[in-house]
């Protein structure tokens, strides 16, 4: 079937349109504030302790750190939690381990 021609159907993908450009909005945002931050902490952080390689990587680290957890924290509501996604994290939880 065409859509194309009804007013209804039009209205929904603009509006798709509209709530696609505010979200990237709202992530662009975000990601440059989240940049931003890490940005200030590892100056502060070379100021306090010198430019030495333990705090670029305790940055970087706390930083991914947030990552994984934001996208934990947001994936559990999006998608039942089967027996596959499981599986991998396990494994990357043992790959993780076997390399400290």
């Amino acid at each position: 079937m065409d859509f194309s021609g009804a007013p209804i159907a039009k209205r929904i993908v603009a509006k798709r349109n509209f709530l696609n450009c505010v979200l990237f909005t709202l992530f662009f945002c975000s990601g440059f504030c989240s940049l931003l931050y890490q940005l200030v902490w590892l100056r502060l952080a070379f100021a306090s302790f010198g430019i030495i390689t333990p705090v670029l990587s305790v940055v970087i680290s706390v930083f991914m750190l947030g990552l994984g957890v934001g996208s934990v924290v947001a994936g559990r509501d999006d998608q039942p939690y089967n027996e596959y996604y499981i599986l991998r994290d396990r494994s990357e939880l043992g790959r993780f381990l076997s390399r400290m």
